[in-house]
């Protein structure tokens, strides 16, 4: 019998005071990081889910799941 693949939540929430700008959405090599990070994680999970505020720019097509407590 197959095993069923886990599914995957990306945390990409902050503030990213220091940086300037959203920390998942720099450059990282030929992408961002969060699409890096989606690459690596889709052939090891069933689902990816994207834990990030509202106002967040991210690729569509993620579940978004928000935060339970704001801030």
């Amino acid at each position: 019998m197959e095993r069923a693949l886990p599914h995957a939540l990306i945390l990409a929430g902050g503030r990213s005071s220091r940086m300037g700008a959203a920390k998942a959405l720099l450059p990282f090599g030929s992408g961002t990081l969060l699409s890096h990070i989606i690459g690596r994680l889709e052939p090891q999970a069933d689902g990816i889910a994207l834990n990030a505020p509202a106002d967040f720019r991210g690729p569509a097509g993620l579940r978004r799941v928000p935060d339970a407590l704001p801030g």
